[in-house]
């Protein structure tokens, strides 16, 4: 079964959905069969890739959980996007958010309904929402990894503690194997006096008890200009200086498992 990764930012607007795509299309480039799956009731992960008029995604899959029905076929529910596998998401999460409150073991039922889906592939990537509910807990506790997202912004970076609490609550109580892969900074703009200044900021007050990647994703309008166009900005313009930090980013993340396989 592949490593489940959850992006997770607990502010708007610092490329968590961009992160996603950039990263799982980085990663089938290097060989690795990736399943991308939207649980941001936002839908942006599954607007960027044209699935908004999918039907069926993991909201209804979570509702056959609740349901105790088998699922379905998997061409049902995901989808092949430009050589990469996407589950979508419906309208339906945020009724189902509410409905799971009163399910027992209901911080389980991700796992739960993602388990026979895992396997087959190497990397799970998982777009979450920017609020700390029940669904990012059922996110945290069915995941191997989570990756923090925060732009070089004091009132972004502050959000980072109650980020690595919860991740932490969750760590003890259900899923003790979790692991806290890293902090990435987007939005980077290494001109500005006010960059590096929060940046050092996040090496010095994080980087104490959080690893931080050493990968830094640029400011871009290019990659919103990809996303329009339904592509990652790796695919649409391999040159582009965010394009070439994704790939750094990529390569990253793959030495977290190599490192941890040779310990």
């Amino acid at each position: 079964m592949g490593k489940k990764i959850a992006v997770i930012s607990q502010k708007g607007g610092v490329g968590k959905t961009t992160t996603v795509v950039n990263l799982g299309y980085c990663l089938a480039d290097e060989g690795k069969k990736v399943l991308l799956i939207d649980m941001d009731p936002s839908r942006s992960l599954t607007c960027m890739l044209g699935l908004e008029k999918e039907t069926f995604g993991i909201a209804e899959l979570l509702e056959n959980t609740i349901n105790k029905v088998p699922l379905p076929p998997k061409s049902d529910y995901v989808k092949e996007v430009n050589g990469i596998d996407c589950m979508p998401c419906t309208n339906k999460l945020t009724l189902i958010a509410q409905a799971i409150i009163t399910v027992p073991k209901n911080e389980m039922l991700f796992k739960r309904t993602i388990a026979g889906i895992a396997s087959g592939y190497d990397y799970i990537l998982v777009d979450c929402g920017s609020r700390l509910d029940l669904i990012s807990v059922m996110i945290v506790a069915a995941v191997d990894g989570v990756i923090l997202l925060t732009m070089p912004d004091m009132p972004a970076v502050y959000g980072i503690p109650a980020m690595v609490t919860s991740i932490l609550k969750t760590k003890k109580s259900v899923n003790p194997d979790l692991e806290i892969d890293g902090v990435l900074i987007t939005m980077f703009e290494k001109r500005t006096n006010l960059t590096k200044k929060v940046v050092e900021y996040i090496e010095e007050e994080f980087g104490k008890f959080l690893p931080v990647f050493k990968t830094r994703i640029p400011r871009s309008i290019t990659v919103n200009e990809a996303l329009g166009e339904g592509q990652s900005i790796v695919r649409y313009q391999k040159g582009n200086m965010a394009a070439i930090a994704y790939r750094e980013f990529a390569k990253e993340v793959l030495e977290i498992d190599r490192d941890k396989h040779v310990g």
